[in-house]
């Protein structure tokens, strides 16, 4: 058994069709300014524990809402509105922003498990769960899992743990306008599993089933296991 990941993935494509398969509704681009515009404070917050707790210092930012450096070099901003977030044409510039791809953050995964998770600074790690939150696969942690007898396995979670959203649900409430908004999307696993591929020319369709989102899953597929949650990782 082999395989890819996990890592961390920002993904602005598709974001309608990808909310449908977590069953939840998918908002309009000015309500997803609405809810970045509502986050403003919390994301602020965090940034300035970054400053006082962590040594990291900010620079001028006039088209940015806040650009910040670590004292190894490390660097993390994000746009003063969330479109740019969700332009394609941008992803490679955000991915590197936002740090995705550096050593700030990794991606974890206990072996053989969904039990994914980001591991980083808490205050950073806070920012990325909110993206989450206010526009839902946008930001992923993927593993592919190569299975000697049945193919690869796609497996992309969403989503924060429940307990990260339970923790934070006066602030969720308030950024997503709603409790109605904050429970559909808390309802949702946030976990997208897939077969990419499989060895097998002539499966037997008794061995898999098709979701409800579509995607064609083995029928002894292991349960989604508890999330993992802790200070520096959720």
């Amino acid at each position: 058994m082999g395989g890819a990941g996990p890592y961390i993935d920002l993904t602005p494509e598709d974001l309608p069709k990808w909310a449908k398969s977590l069953g939840i509704p998918h908002v309009s681009l000015d309500e997803l300014e609405a809810a970045y515009a509502r986050a403003r404070e919390f994301i602020l917050d965090k940034k300035k524990l970054m400053e006082s707790d962590f040594g990291w210092t900010a620079e001028d930012a006039t088209t940015d809402l806040f650009r910040i450096n670590g004292p190894a070099g490390e660097h993390f901003a994000l746009p003063m509105q969330f479109g740019p977030l969700l332009d394609v044409t941008q992803k490679p510039d955000w991915m590197r922003e936002l740090s995705i791809a550096s050593r700030l953050f990794h991606a974890k995964r206990p072996y053989y498990t969904l039990d994914t998770y980001i591991e980083g600074p808490a205050p950073l790690c806070d920012i990325l769960h909110l993206l989450q939150i206010i526009a839902p696969r946008i930001l992923i942690v993927v593993r592919v899992d190569d299975y000697d007898d049945r193919g690869e396995e796609y497996t992309a979670r969403a989503l924060p743990s429940k307990t990260w959203m339970e923790a934070n649900k006066t602030v969720l409430e308030h950024v997503l306008g709603s409790p109605e908004r904050y429970r559909e999307i808390c309802g949702s696993t946030g976990i997208q599993r897939e077969m990419l591929s499989s060895y097998d020319d002539n499966p037997d369709p008794n061995d898999y089933y098709t979701t409800c989102a579509g995607i064609v899953v083995p029928v002894n597929i292991d349960s989604v296991l508890p999330i993992r949650n802790g200070r520096n990782k959720a």
